[in-house]
């Protein structure tokens, strides 16, 4: 994964549903990205797991001080 490209990762966060703006750097890229395959690779893994993975993202970043 550390060899891949700028786009590469955008769109792999994209298919993921990983959101991130113009302010995300690769590296926070890269680490939501690495989160979410650990957990999808799982054996038994509900669907529903990793859309909470992304929902608590969404919340935790609109309620930050």
């Amino acid at each position: 994964m550390d060899s891949m490209y700028e786009t590469e990762i955008n769109r792999f966060c994209f298919e993921r549903g990983i959101t991130f703006d113009e302010k995300t750097t690769t590296q926070q890229k890269m680490n939501d990205l690495k989160l979410w395959l650990s957990i999808s690779n799982l054996r038994n893994v509900p669907d529903t797991l990793l859309l909470y993975s992304r929902i608590i993202t969404l919340v935790e970043e609109m309620y930050q001080v």
